[in-house]
């Protein structure tokens, strides 16, 4: 879990509280407007979420907006659920949204690129999983290994977001959040990098099939 500042935490319930209104408004809209102004208040939100150390809210931000982008109104009333689901856990003193790794969000969706662009975020991704294989495999210390694990998950993330791939960025930083706990003792390394080895798989699969690959 990323660090949170009780400070940044108060401002970013404030902020989720001052925006809650409008975005009950234009909840019952469908016109253009009421998804651009929707969108923008789930734009600073996105940015704000990430800034104060809720990840998970970010990221769900993050997908709401590209629904909105994309035109779905049924992501207004979302929004407004997720904005009230966040400021209940957060005023109990919780995350704002709970880190169900490794079930799924529902509404992942995985990027469409055009071929060219596609081979070379396959090309990037087929290469770090090999690198991964081999730190999975060899005899170093495992805190050495755990971090050199996940900095090739690390690229990963940075490759599948810039791909618009949510699957393997929502994925990825599931994983990071377990290779964080390893740098902290050669024990809690190898526990790390046995969850990383059960988990290979899917990072494969992710590329072909994603639905199939998180069920």
């Amino acid at each position: 879990m990323a660090d949170r500042d009780p400070e940044l935490t108060r401002l970013l319930t404030l902020e989720l509280q001052r925006h809650l209104v409008a975005l009950e408004e234009n909840a019952g809209k469908r016109d253009g407007d009421a998804l651009e102004a929707t969108r923008r208040a789930v734009h600073a939100l996105k940015g704000s979420a990430g800034l104060a150390g809720e990840p998970e809210l970010a990221s769900a931000m993050q997908r709401l907006e590209r629904r909105l982008r994309e035109g779905e109104h049924a992501a207004l009333e979302d929004i407004v659920d997720t904005v009230k689901h966040a400021i209940r856990r957060l005023t109990a003193g919780e995350t704002a949204i709970a880190h169900a790794w490794p079930e799924p969000p529902p509404d992942l969706v995985a990027g469409v690129l055009e071929p060219l662009l596609r081979s070379q975020y396959v090309a990037e991704v087929t290469d770090r999983l090999a690198q991964i294989d081999e730190a999975l495999g060899s005899s170093t210390d495992p805190i050495d290994a755990a971090a050199a694990v996940f900095r090739h998950v690390h690229t990963m993330k940075g490759a599948a977001s810039a791909a618009s791939d949510e699957p393997m960025a929502w994925f990825c930083h599931g994983l990071e959040e377990r290779l964080r706990r390893g740098a902290t003792s050669r024990e809690a390394a190898s526990a790390a990098l046995q969850e990383i080895a059960k988990h290979r798989a899917v990072l494969g699969g992710l590329l072909d099939e994603p639905e199939a690959a998180l069920a």
